[in-house]
């Protein structure tokens, strides 16, 4: 509700945004994929070693979690559901209860 609720003027604006930003971390997804592989070397960090993500796992998932396989034609509309999906996630309501009871607010 802090956008003034799902079908807000800001809500739509904050998911053109969120589109706009994911898109522009694709086109950069190099940097950062290059990044990431300099800090898998020789890490002992769980997010990069063992069984669940060693090896190029954790690369691999970070590719998926990108859309990098994903033709660009489609990638808007899968961003854009990517936010309808958490605004309507039981996790997310959660969330903002924790944050009232932890911090005092409600996002």
């Amino acid at each position: 509700d802090v956008l003034g609720g799902l079908n807000s003027d800001c809500f739509s604006e904050f998911k053109r945004m969120f589109v706009e930003g994911f898109e522009a971390a694709r086109a950069n997804s190099q940097i950062a994929l290059g990044l990431v592989e300099i800090m898998m070397h020789k890490s002992n960090y769980p997010c990069f070693s063992g069984h669940r993500y060693g090896g190029h796992k954790a690369i691999k998932g970070f590719e998926q979690r990108l859309m990098l396989y994903t033709p660009d034609d489609e990638v808007a509309d899968k961003a854009e559901r990517l936010v309808d999906n958490a605004a309507n996630h039981w996790g997310t309501r959660y969330y903002d209860k924790f944050q009232k009871w932890t911090n005092g607010y409600a996002i």
